[in-house]
């Protein structure tokens, strides 16, 4: 399930929840392989802003006039176990006037994302937090995963370690689920 404007966890929780009993219905589910939560974010410096303002230093690797560079593209992926899965943080910039994913394009969905001008880099934060099932996991035991908050605890964690004080600031963040979240 993708969706564009995210309100809080419970909510999206019990939106999977009743799609997934709806379909469940109609057509028994009998094996479900893998659950998961998504997050990307879209970080853009207003005019006279800096990257570095936003991002903690040690995602932004090299400083591109100690290397002699310009108009550089930073990727980096940080992953590791949790109690409830597995955490995959990656940050990417593009270039391309794209803002998502290459993996996530195109999205059948509507994004309220102001234009992206020719040649500007964009960065993405991209938090996967997921669990591979045992074979024998079915939409009951889904309920049940749904239920535990460690998914979302851990990508709400790795969001607020990306990310500045500043940042979160300037986009009136409280967390990432939703309060006082406006960026």
């Amino acid at each position: 399930m993708h969706v564009s404007r995210y309100s809080s966890f419970d909510v999206f929780c019990s939106a999977l929840q009743y799609a997934l009993d709806t379909v469940h219905s109609i057509v028994t589910l009998g094996l479900i392989e893998r659950i998961g939560l998504r997050y990307v974010d879209v970080v853009r410096p207003s005019e006279g802003e800096e990257l570095r303002q936003y991002l903690h230093p040690g995602l932004l690797g090299f400083n591109d006039a100690d290397v002699g560079v310009r108009g550089s593209i930073r990727m980096s992926v940080y992953q590791g176990e949790t109690d409830s899965g597995t955490l995959l943080f990656r940050l990417a910039q593009r270039n391309d006037r794209g803002f998502l994913p290459p993996d996530l394009e195109p999205s059948p969905l509507y994004h309220d994302q102001p234009e992206v001008r020719k040649g500007e880099i964009v960065t993405l934060l991209d938090t996967d937090h997921f669990r591979d099932l045992p074979r024998s996991s079915s939409i009951i035991r889904l309920k049940s995963y749904c239920s535990i908050y460690g998914v979302s605890t851990t990508t709400r964690l790795a969001f607020r370690a990306a990310v500045t004080p500043y940042a979160l600031n300037a986009w009136g963040a409280e967390d990432r689920d939703g309060n006082n979240r406006n960026h």
